[in-house]
């Protein structure tokens, strides 16, 4: 998205947002590859999501249902910078973009957390196809509004899986990601 592929990280997200302090969790910089988009508490968010392929793709967006303020026909082109829509757009959590075509979407971050939206297509998902919007760190990551389970913790070390600091799970400088994932996983050669 955006010619963003999406790289899973060391840390999970969630977790790099409650563990960076609230100097960083607004900056996308520490949530490493996961093609991170910040938005502020109660912001109302359009987007735009052009198909430039002639394969179908099921948007979905967790956390939220969205208004659906446009969606095209097959082969009709890519948004041409304005939107017209119902008076009473539809709200749905997954939208299906037709090939070579778009859809305006809208929603109001009033959910914080970290979010997943990405075409509910597997492949397209392990292929990178998705984004995550990190929504009101600003409310989410004051001490007591989230609090990871310790059985969470528990899992991490146990597996062992990094639950602390930025993408690369660097606990020292959150702006550092040496050591970070850089490329999308690929099955073994048999």
């Amino acid at each position: 998205m955006n010619n963003v592929t999406y790289i899973g990280n060391s840390v999970p997200s969630t977790y790099t947002a409650l563990s960076v302090g609230s100097n960083y969790s607004s900056d996308p910089t520490v949530y490493g590859n996961v093609d991170p988009f910040v938005f502020k508490h109660n912001e109302i968010i359009e987007i735009v999501i052009n198909n430039l392929h002639t394969n179908l793709h099921p948007f979905h967006l967790h956390g939220h249902k969205f208004q659906v303020l446009q969606r095209t026909f097959p082969q009709t082109g890519t948004w041409p910078g304005y939107t017209n829509h119902s008076q009473t757009p539809v709200r749905r959590d997954t939208v299906m973009l037709e090939n070579q075509a778009f859809a305006v979407i809208r929603f109001k971050a009033d959910n914080p957390g970290v979010w997943a939206f990405h075409c509910h297509v597997e492949f397209h998902v392990s292929s990178g196809f998705s984004a995550t919007f990190i929504e009101a760190p600003e409310v989410f990551t004051q001490k007591g509004y989230l609090n990871v389970p310790q059985g969470h913790i528990d899992v991490c070390k146990a597996y062992p899986q990094k639950y602390e600091g930025n993408a690369a799970g660097n606990t020292q400088n959150p702006l550092d990601l040496s050591g970070a994932p850089d490329s999308v996983l690929t099955s073994p050669k048999e």
